[in-house]
């Protein structure tokens, strides 16, 4: 259906076209615990300057390299980064999705913004208990595998440039007892040993971690009906597929791609849950 793209460079730097909470809250945005394992442990760079409240994130454009276009962490300001590379996180931006919500739950309310939760998506990390009983019933097989779709992202190096993205597949449980939904991922770093994660712990190149999810936060723009999310909800995608330079043509992305194939179709099943 093709509701959620990139948000242009100009919807984050021109001032008169900026998404009302963008102006309000600023471009700066935190990554989820799902990003940052998807693609912020990729580094040493990365790890070492986390300061686990903002991060890169992909925008649509391109700057005169035909790079993908980012906004600092640190800064707030434009620069270039390597189309390729999966470590930027995205934050999904819509200008027709608020027509098919129906009562939202509204958490927060700016000028001409409300921010608002609908849907679902694995986000955070479980606490440490949490985990340790979803680890241990996902052994003795005691968790509900559920229908319908499954998470899906591409488990290749970091810095594989390959045209084809090893897809995997990471099904939904949930706790009988509690009703927690998770998923299950193996962690994988490209440079570090062993890293610490927004979860408090380190951890090392294979351990495993459950990822919970939680609703989806998003700013709607009440002037013209834009959603922009609220937090960098994955990372881990190429922009790109193998080399290459951004055209500014968005759908010939693997981004876009993603956002259409696998993100939204996710997120209107959890919207209907």
């Amino acid at each position: 259906m093709g509701y959620f793209t990139l948000a242009t460079e100009d919807k984050f730097f021109i001032e008169n076209k900026l998404h009302a909470y963008i102006k309000e809250k600023g471009k700066l945005c935190h990554p989820t615990f799902l990003a940052q394992i998807l693609g912020g442990i990729a580094s040493e760079d990365i790890f070492k300057t986390l300061d686990r409240k903002s991060w890169w994130y992909q925008t649509s454009s391109a700057d005169g390299l035909g790079h993908a276009v980012e906004v600092s962490r640190k800064t707030a300001q434009r620069g270039a980064h390597e189309p390729k590379h999966r470590s930027c996180i995205v934050r999904p931006y819509s200008s027709s999705f608020a027509k098919i919500i129906k009562s939202p739950n509204i958490t927060d309310r700016g000028e001409n913004w409300i921010q608002i939760e609908c849907s679902s998506y694995a986000q955070d990390a479980f606490c440490e208990s949490d985990a340790k009983r979803f680890e241990e019933n996902f052994q003795n097989h005691n968790l509900e595998k559920l229908d319908g779709l499954n998470y899906i992202f591409d488990t290749k190096k970091w810095n594989d440039f390959s045209n084809t993205p090893k897809w995997t597949e990471y099904p939904r449980y949930r706790d009988k007892e509690t009703g927690q939904v998770g998923i299950r991922i193996k962690l994988y770093a490209f440079v570090e040993d062993s890293f610490e994660l927004k979860d408090g712990k380190i951890h090392k190149n294979g351990d495993v971690v459950w990822v919970e999810e939680k609703p989806v936060k998003m700013a709607l723009d009440e002037q013209n009906g834009d959603i922009l999310f609220v937090d960098g909800i994955y990372s881990g995608i190429q922009m790109l597929d193998g080399g290459g330079y951004y055209t500014g043509n968005m759908s010939d992305t693997l981004q876009q791609r993603f956002l259409d194939d696998i993100f939204e179709p996710m997120i209107l099943q959890n919207l209907d849950d």
